[in-house]
């Protein structure tokens, strides 16, 4: 489900810098100037496949791991979402 970030969740994509947020239950926030964002909206889509595909709990765990061990930049979910925006 896509929506519209405010209050709490805009705050904290400012705090980490992101334009969308996707949370493993399955809910992606984004800034509203990037709501129709075909692009953006494939990235966040690519990370609720990850989640149906490995469950709400291992998508997570795996997600912060990567993050920690790789950097942004070079994890592989992050990575595979990346790839989906240009599919």
């Amino acid at each position: 489900m896509f929506v519209e970030a405010s209050g709490f969740w805009l705050w904290l994509m400012n705090k980490i810098g992101c334009d969308g947020l996707t949370m493993p239950w399955r809910t992606i926030y984004m800034r509203q100037v990037y709501f129709n964002d075909a692009q953006l909206r494939a990235h966040e889509q690519a990370h609720i496949d990850q989640i149906d595909r490995l469950g709400p709990v291992w998508f997570s765990t795996l997600y912060l791991w990567q993050l920690a061990w790789f950097g942004y930049e070079h994890m592989p979910l992050e990575i595979e979402a990346r790839w989906a925006e240009i599919q």
